[in-house]
């Protein structure tokens, strides 16, 4: 019962995503922020399904399989939330820093 509602709310929370898709990169960012909600209300689900598992069946379900890449997904999330979404303009003084000639070939001059 509780592994159909599991793999429902990843359905529908899969298909939700869909209208989202084509917005802007504010819109790309804070859906990307409610799939990593989602993705910790699925770790939830999975934690509490697992503790009302039978552990004397014959076949049961690799729990922490499916923790491991809940995991995986909210890491990759989290990893790129956290990146610059916009273009970084070089501070006045990089130069100093990276040499004066970091963005020309130094080739030799005609005379």
């Amino acid at each position: 019962m509780f592994t159909k509602l599991l793999t429902t709310t990843a359905l529908l929370s899969t298909f939700g995503f869909s209208q989202v898709a084509h917005a802007d990169v504010w819109s790309e960012r804070k859906a990307l922020v409610q799939l990593k909600e989602e993705v910790a209300a699925l770790q939830i689900l999975a934690r509490h399904a697992e503790s009302k598992a039978d552990g004397d069946k014959r076949v049961q379900f690799q729990y922490q399989v499916l923790l491991n890449d809940l995991k995986a997904i909210e890491d990759g999330l989290t990893a790129h939330l956290g990146k610059p979404f916009e273009a970084q303009i070089p501070s006045s003084d990089s130069k100093k820093h990276l040499g004066i000639g970091y963005t020309k070939r130094d080739l030799p001059e005609d005379k």
